[in-house]
């Protein structure tokens, strides 16, 4: 995967559930961006209202439905970036158990355990943001869940995660400060 552009990147933070007010100072994890990276996208999907008067599909009939983010953003995590993916997929902290260097373990939580990252006391999502190195905004997609997930280790390559993401909406803002 070879890089988008110096300084693109994407970024995961945590907001409460279906937030829509993510911004560049709740982005906590950075991945630097290839150029498949980003398959995210922001849809608007039409509600359609029969007129039953007439044959013909007239415009007041159609209006703005349900706003969603859908796609599948790629990376190439860093040691510490694979743990925090572990961690919004199995709701387990960051911390792993077990001695090094090949006995580690990472144990997956009950979805209703107070202490799920995820589910537990305090209810999160993901915030999404996705700079491309163009200007001083970024896009943000807000309320994100995983919904799909692979890791791909090949020979002489480093690993890649693809992460499927359902969400809610998406907006510009102000990037973060240039991550190292």
């Amino acid at each position: 995967m070879a890089r988008q552009g110096i300084g693109s990147y994407v970024a995961f933070g945590e907001k409460t559930p279906y937030a829509t007010d993510v911004t560049a100072s709740d982005m906590e994890v950075f991945f630097k961006m290839g150029d498949n990276s980003d398959g995210l996208q922001f849809d608007r999907n039409r509600v359609y209202f029969e007129d039953l008067t007439t044959q013909d599909q007239i415009s007041a009939s159609t209006t703005a439905g349900q706003e969603s983010v859908s796609g599948t953003i790629t990376l190439v995590p860093t040691y510490g970036g694979i743990q925090n993916i572990l961690r919004f997929l199995t709701g387990h902290n960051d911390a792993v158990a077990g001695s090094g260097p090949y006995s580690y373990a990472f144990v997956p939580l009950d979805y209703g355990n107070a202490s799920h990252y995820w589910s537990g006391t305090t209810k999160r999502h993901l915030g999404v943001e996705v700079y491309r190195n163009q200007g001083t905004n970024s896009t943000f997609y807000q309320g994100c869940e995983i919904n799909e997930f692979s890791m791909s280790f090949d020979a002489d390559a480093p690993v890649e995660c693809s992460i499927g993401l359902i969400g809610r909406t998406a907006t510009i803002g102000a990037k973060s400060g240039s991550p190292s």
